[in-house]
């Protein structure tokens, strides 16, 4: 195989690879309320009954229609997957990825690599259908937001394109990414506020009629979001109020979240002390220009800002914190470019690195899922054999994803064991487990 050819190879292959992971990805926890996939929902009726009493979240409009059908699944992560990657990769290089050009093809592959391997939750954002849809997909939304608004506002090139039809579509996606969570779009909004206050005072004009509109459209996304009735069922659920403030609760949520690093992402933390050194460097020698330098400000106080305002949400996880997340590896993967291009360095050993994490990954990956599914699959055959016999099933063993299946390696690739969805008391059930006698017509459902 030439070696022109080798970038291309590989990026195929990790598609493939992640595809497989998807198809396999085992049933976990709210994905069983979808295992009648035969049943098409109403979607916008549907959404409209999330949106007053369950999640009022944009992305659950696409969970809807994406987790009731295993091909719409995949080709959704596929989509998700790759979009994500290139507005990841437009934050950092500043242009979006030509493929086709070899050194564009690698610079892909090892920030992919850098990404999967800093992120150590890998499956959970991009597998598990409840948070591709509802978090990693608005994320893509966000990381394109970042990037139309640093390149206006910080390298002063407007990339929005001037025609009227566009700018009506890209504000109707702004509204849909307004709506995307509860955390990020606050600070985004607030990022181009203080920018186009500058740009206002510096220029004596206001900012580009397009670059309003997008941000008028995300305020009213978000205010659709925030007013939604489901945020108040939501607090009243964990026993809060929407628009109170408890300081003990507020100190105890944010110490969690520096755990949840701590234990998660720790080879993030190491190599982020890593590259404050180099960024102190850079900056000492004067290696990176003044909107290089803003640039990288920026993410770091949004990314600081995004931690404080989560520390507010009544409900905690590593989805939460990945917006924070994304912007210390473009913070990361920004400095060591930089460091590549001053020293010149031979990117040779970088590159096979990349390489082999990536076939390693996703190949252990598929099989992960895999041997997953085969036991969801197993629990399925189990329960439709002792429903023959009787209704209230008494399965043989706990369910454990986990089980034999790279223990060392699975948390980066799976959401969770499963071993909590069901239980020895027959008489009280889980939500899974509701969920699954639902489905399988069964009066009651344990494990022995």
């Amino acid at each position: 195989m030439k070696t022109k050819y080798l970038p291309l190879f590989l990026i195929v292959l990790i598609n493939i690879g992640f595809l497989l992971s998807l198809y396999w990805f085992p049933v976990t926890r709210d994905e069983f309320y979808y295992l009648d996939k035969s049943q098409l929902p109403y979607v916008f009726s549907e959404y409209w009954d999330s949106y007053n009493h369950v999640n009022p979240r944009s992305g659950q409009f696409f969970l809807n229609i994406v987790a009731r059908s295993k091909m719409l699944k995949v080709i959704f992560g596929f989509l998700l997957f790759n979009g994500f990657l290139w507005a990841l990769f437009a934050n950092v290089f500043r242009q979006f990825p030509k493929i086709s050009q070899k050194k564009d093809a690698w610079k892909f592959l090892i920030l992919t690599a850098a990404f999967i391997f800093l992120i150590n939750y890998f499956g959970e954002l991009f597998y598990y259908s409840p948070f591709a849809t509802n978090y990693t997909f608005t994320h893509v939304l966000y990381l394109l937001y970042l990037f139309v608004m640093t390149e206006y506002f910080i390298f002063q090139r407007n990339i929005l394109p001037k025609s009227g039809l566009k700018i009506i579509l890209l504000s109707l996606v702004a509204f849909v990414t307004g709506m995307g969570n509860e955390h990020v779009p606050p600070i985004l909004l607030l990022f181009s506020g203080v920018c186009g206050v500058i740009v206002m005072f510096k220029n004596k004009k206001l900012p580009d009629l397009n670059i309003m509109a997008i941000n008028i459209s995300v305020a009213l996304g978000y205010l659709a979001l925030f007013f939604a009735p489901a945020n108040t069922v939501k607090y009243r659920t964990v026993g809060k109020t929407q628009y109170g403030f408890s300081f003990e609760d507020y100190f105890a949520t944010f110490t969690k979240i520096l755990k949840f690093y701590y234990y998660f992402n720790f080879e993030l933390i190491f190599i982020t002390v890593i590259s404050f050194l180099g960024f102190a460097y850079l900056a000492k020698r004067k290696l990176l220009n003044r909107r290089e330098f803003c640039l990288l400000l920026s993410c770091l106080f949004l990314a600081i800002l995004a931690i404080l305002i989560i520390s507010y949400s009544p409900l905690t996880g590593t989805r939460l914190m990945f917006f924070s997340t994304m912007l210390i590896i473009i913070v990361i993967a920004f400095i060591a470019n930089r460091f590549v291009k001053v020293f010149e360095f031979n990117s040779s050993l970088i590159k096979g690195i990349a390489a082999v994490w990536l076939v390693v990954f996703f190949m252990v990956s598929s099989l992960i899922c895999f041997q997953s599914d085969k036991i969801y699959k197993s629990l399925s055959h189990e329960i439709l054999e002792k429903k023959k016999i009787s209704d209230e099933v008494v399965i043989n063993e706990q369910l454990n994803y986990f089980k034999d299946n790279y223990s060392k390696f699975n948390r980066r690739v799976l959401f969770e064991n499963g071993i909590e969805y069901i239980d020895k008391n027959p008489h009280k059930n889980t939500a899974e487990e509701k969920n699954i006698i639902k489905y399988f017509d069964l009066k009651s459902l344990s494990h022995k």
